[in-house]
């Protein structure tokens, strides 16, 4: 609750993100270890490479997936052997469609943050002449000026500039 409220007042930071997802992840894990596997609380892993890649991004959602997996399949086989060899179609059901959903995932991330530079892009700049618009002044003109040195900008506004 403290983590949502923290989101919806903007004050998020990054450990937030990796208290949320790492609780999830443990919380999956201690289910799958506590519940028996026939029950299909082991799917729930399967939401975890969709999380990972939405809280952090394709890199770091890339690790974490590959880490989550190798996690679980050794939870497996430490557990019980013997559980390898009982459940070991659903075992590999289990990792194939985890590895299907982590590839989507990484594939929509990807695409999203394609789209999100060319939507800021085109919200900072003239679709015309490429120039930066004044939004992109706005939010840019203070990381980009060193004030303790003397400087001086330019604004030209061109009437009848399509013409």
């Amino acid at each position: 609750m403290y983590t949502y409220h923290q989101t919806r007042t903007n004050r998020s930071k990054l450990w937030h993100r990796y208290a949320v997802i790492y609780t999830y992840f443990a919380v999956v894990l201690l289910a799958i270890t506590a519940i028996n596997l026939e029950t299909g609380i082991s799917h729930w892993v399967c939401t975890l490479p969709v999380l990972v890649c939405l809280l952090f991004g394709k890199k770091h959602g890339f690790i974490s997936s590959f880490s989550f997996l190798i996690t679980l399949l050794l939870l497996f086989y430490v557990i019980d052997k013997r559980l390898v060899e009982i459940n070991f179609k659903l075992i590999i059901n289990l990792s194939l469609t985890y590895i299907i959903v982590w590839g989507v995932s990484h594939v929509f991330e990807s695409m999203r943050a394609s789209n999100q530079e060319e939507i800021i892009n085109l919200a900072l700049r003239d679709s015309l002449t490429q120039a930066y618009n004044r939004r992109a002044f706005k939010s840019h003109f203070h990381n980009h000026i060193d004030f303790s040195n003397p400087y001086c900008f330019a604004l030209a506004d061109l009437d009848f500039f399509k013409k």
